[in-house]
């Protein structure tokens, strides 16, 4: 600062800059040709540098686009496989719940026609007991009504040689008495229809109670 005021006392130092002079012109020189050449080649390595790292970072942006669309694409795939596997998969399904239900539906018809066949048979079979039995009692009632006409045709002759044996009394009042041969006809008349009717209850009872028995019962029931 001393030395600055001595200068600024001599009038030697000022407070403004002293002009730039220009440097005179002068002939190029090997020198300044390759200095000239070195800013050429560093502006245009700065440059190629910048370009490939663009074209750098475009190409590794393709690529990453292409892997991203190639995972994409076999997801997709993936997807689509899984979805017509699916659809095959339900389509088989179906048929075979179809199959089975017609299987099943074979099953019972076949079941339900055994059954009834079971069921006709058992029922003819019931049938021709019942018509059997009829006729088994049809004759024997017939029998029956033979044996008590006849028993009452051979009682008659008796009855009649009884009448005419006893004379007719004119007003007395004597009561009529019977005879012992018409009391047994009428007994055994009276018995017999007694055991037609037990017959044909126990054969309604039996024919009810049929009636309640499962099949397989009473098809173990029926005379073979």
């Amino acid at each position: 600062m001393r030395r600055i005021m001595e200068l600024q006392r001599e009038g030697l130092w000022t407070e403004k800059r002293l002009p730039k002079q220009l440097e005179p012109p002068r002939p190029k020189a090997h020198w300044d040709y390759l200095l000239e050449e070195m800013v050429w080649l560093a502006a245009d390595f700065a440059q190629e540098r910048k370009w490939k790292k663009a074209a750098a970072k475009k190409c590794a942006k393709m690529v990453q686009k292409y892997f991203q669309d190639k995972a994409n694409a076999a997801q997709k795939a993936e997807k689509a496989q899984e979805a017509h596997l699916r659809r095959v998969a339900a389509f088989i399904a179906k048929e075979v719940k179809m199959f089975w239900g017609n299987v099943e539906k074979l099953v019972e018809y076949k079941h339900q026609t055994k059954l009834e066949e079971k069921r006709k048979k058992a029922l003819d079979q019931h049938l021709s007991f019942i018509v059997d039995q009829t006729e088994k009692f049809s004759q024997q009632l017939a029998e029956g009504m033979n044996k008590t006409l006849k028993d009452t045709t051979s009682a008659n002759p008796s009855i009649n040689s009884s009448r005419i044996s006893s004379p007719k009394r004119d007003g007395t009042d004597d009561e009529f008495r019977p005879d012992s041969a018409s009391e047994d006809d009428e007994e055994t008349i009276a018995k017999a229809e007694e055991e037609e009717n037990a017959d044909v209850d126990a054969e309604v009872a039996a024919l009810e109670k049929e009636s309640q028995m499962d099949l397989d019962d009473f098809l173990k029931d029926l005379p073979k």
